[in-house]
């Protein structure tokens, strides 16, 4: 007696290069009842759908073939020197795609994604290139900058202190100003304002914002004080990048 088939069966698929791609339905031939209409690329086995692994298709030419687990790259390396078609959306290489990108991204320091492009410059396919050694030159480029960043963090914290001193020449007051380029050019543009006016440097006071937030009377005499320290600690700071 011949045994009676289910009227739908779950099959494998695999893209034209032998990767699963998904499952299908075949149905019964309503000519032949005890055989099943199979789709193209397929086998009645299921890939054993390990996490970390690819599957392909062992024997194209059998409706029952098992498929090979190949491990995914696990290092951004593992794609040096191969091509990712950019005109291919199966499910192997789109995934090839995200893994990619996510592997470069955790090591950008040494390697970089690279397109392949035609004559005229369309994208063909995208792979993965080390990226080469600096030179002493880009090294030296790079120490700079870096000296420089550093340079301009130490000048925006620059805060210079004042002494407020009575008749007698005795410190009665400490005036904490910032010293930054932004402030240095703010008590620039209120001296030589006060000097155009010929006002009396000792005596003339404008409100000033300290270092600490709080709101001062400081006389123009005192902002230049401030002025001169502020420049030099910014001078002294300023040849930092340059020396060994």
């Amino acid at each position: 007696m011949t045994e009676k088939l289910n009227e739908l069966k779950t099959v494998f698929v695999y893209d034209d290069a032998g990767f699963f791609a998904g499952t299908e339905t075949a149905q019964l031939n309503p000519m032949r009842p005890n055989e099943y209409l199979f789709p193209a690329n397929c086998s009645t086995v299921a890939p054993e759908f390990e996490g970390g692994f690819f599957y392909q298709i062992k024997d194209k030419e059998n409706l029952n073939s098992e498929w090979l687990a190949i491990a995914k790259p696990t290092s951004a390396a593992e794609f040096i020197g191969v091509e990712i078609n950019h005109q291919s959306r199966t499910d192997y290489d789109n995934e090839r795609r995200k893994i990619l990108r996510s592997l470069v991204e955790k090591e950008a320091n040494r390697y970089r994604e690279k397109q392949i492009n035609d004559e005229n410059g369309n994208l063909l396919a995208i792979t993965v290139e080390e990226i080469p050694e600096p030179t002493e030159e880009e090294k030296a480029a790079k120490a700079l900058a870096e000296a420089k960043g550093d340079r301009a963090a130490a000048v925006s914290r620059i805060i210079v202190s004042v002494e407020r001193k009575d008749k007698e020449g005795k410190t009665v007051k400490v005036l904490s100003f910032d010293g930054d380029e932004e402030a240095q050019t703010r008590m620039s543009r209120t001296i030589v304002a006060a000097q155009a006016l010929g006002a009396n440097l000792e005596t003339e006071t404008r409100t000033w914002v300290m270092s600490d937030n709080s709101i001062e009377q400081v006389t123009i005499a005192e902002l230049a004080e401030a002025l001169r320290l502020a420049g030099d600690a910014q001078t002294a700071l300023w040849t930092v990048p340059y020396e060994e």
